[in-house]
């Protein structure tokens, strides 16, 4: 008997966490900053930065093993066109560690209360939309750590609407 209750035990806990890790990162997250914000941070290159993110892999980030193919995209301040860097990522429960696949630079993104925390591990590459022209956002102090909040798939369009 004792047996038995540990094994009921121990299938309720491994259902609890099968129902927690199906709760992953996933959809589209923002921020546009303000003029207010940007003045503040006088560094900051991002005025603007979306991810769109939709993982499937649980694996770790490496050559053999990747997730989808998922998209940040940021506008910078001082500059016009939309920069796009394409990333791998692989998740656990409440966080993903993803991967440029340009450079194979690393980004760390986790849940909070509102959306994600985007956390650049290193400088990230993007490429400018419809040009092989690159840059590299760096990961100082003023860029990089991102407090993005979700907002709805229709309105996920690359800051477009």
């Amino acid at each position: 008997m004792k047996h038995l209750s540990f094994a009921i035990a121990l299938c309720a806990s491994t259902l609890l966490c099968v129902n927690q890790a199906e709760a992953k990162i996933s959809g589209c997250f923002e921020r546009v900053y303000d003029k207010a914000h940007l003045g503040q941070h006088a560094g900051q290159m991002v005025r603007a930065i979306q991810l769109q993110i939709g993982i499937q892999s649980t694996g770790p980030v490496d050559d053999e093993e990747v997730g989808d193919e998922d998209s940040l995209a940021i506008r910078l301040v001082g500059r016009k066109g939309l920069y796009y860097a394409n990333i791998t990522c692989s998740r656990g429960e409440d966080e993903a560690e993803c991967r440029n696949e340009v450079n194979r630079e690393k980004l760390n993104i986790s849940n909070t209360s509102k959306g994600v925390k985007i956390v650049f591990g290193t400088s990230v590459t993007f490429q400018l939309e419809g040009e092989e022209r690159l840059l590299s956002i760096p990961n100082d102090s003023e860029n990089q750590t991102y407090a993005l909040v979700k907002v709805s798939d229709t309105n996920c369009s690359y800051f477009d609407r």
